[in-house]
């Protein structure tokens, strides 16, 4: 592998349950259909009588988001199961009656902002990214997000007009104000089409890191790279790996 820049590549596994949580969509869920329509559900909801949804799909991963629930009766299911689906501050319950005994949206959501394995405490001590550059490379986001945008550079590598709810999760989740594991960490954020070419708009954005990072002076140069996803054949990116770097 040639040596261009000192440069660490993480890939990490997809987040989708918390990544839906984080990214904000949620007037226009039932607009454009993501998620489970309220009329597949019972009028009385039980685990026998969920309807079955298929893992991976629009359904499955916007869920209850922005949905109107409230003619719903959930108080025969639990707590764990509810919250195996995602939903926002958009979504309408019914009243508390009609819910399980412990299901509180507003402290799921607080308790939600904390990245957890007491990261909290490192903030505390003052450990929170501060003089760290890292980058992520991901489909078009939400650049003026109010959780990461005072400390994001944002490059686009190619045509990023369609917006995708994966990288502002993914940065929220490293860099949010409110949630992220390094609060003050350096973000470069490099944007790549929405457009099912995964492999090789991941390196079209790697030759142009490596290009932007020689730019930088060496407190800013980007050490550590992130690309959340998941490849079924490992061989093409150790192949892509050892022909270009």
């Amino acid at each position: 592998m040639k040596k261009y820049t000192k440069v660490t590549l993480i890939v990490s596994p997809i987040i989708l349950i918390f990544s839906i949580a984080v990214y904000i969509l949620t007037n226009r869920m039932e607009e454009y259909g993501f998620g489970i329509p309220a009329r597949r559900l019972p009028k009385v909801v039980a685990e026998n009588n969920f309807p079955k949804i298929q893992q991976d799909t629009p359904e499955r991963i916007f869920a209850f988001c922005g949905k109107d629930l409230q003619t719903k009766d959930f108080s025969k299911v639990s707590t764990d199961f509810l919250m195996e689906y995602a939903f926002d501050k958009a979504t309408k319950w019914p009243p508390s009656d009609k819910l399980p005994k412990d299901f509180n949206t507003d402290s799921i959501f607080e308790e939600g902002k904390s990245p957890g394995l007491n990261i909290d405490k490192l903030h505390q001590e003052g450990i929170t990214g501060k003089g760290v550059s890292v980058a992520i490379i991901d489909k078009p986001i939400l650049k003026n997000h109010k959780e990461y945008n005072t400390n994001l550079t944002y490059i686009e590598v190619g045509d990023c007009s369609k917006l995708h709810f994966h990288g502002t999760a993914c940065a929220s989740i490293l860099a949010g104000k409110n949630c992220g594991v390094a609060p003050d960490v350096n973000l470069y954020y490099f944007a790549v089409p929405d457009n099912g070419d995964n492999l090789n708009n991941y390196k079209k954005a790697l030759d142009e890191l490596i290009k932007f990072n020689k730019t930088l002076p060496p407190s800013k140069k980007i050490k550590i790279v992130s690309i959340s996803d998941g490849f079924k054949d490992s061989s093409l990116t150790e192949k892509a790996a050892k022909e270009n770097y």
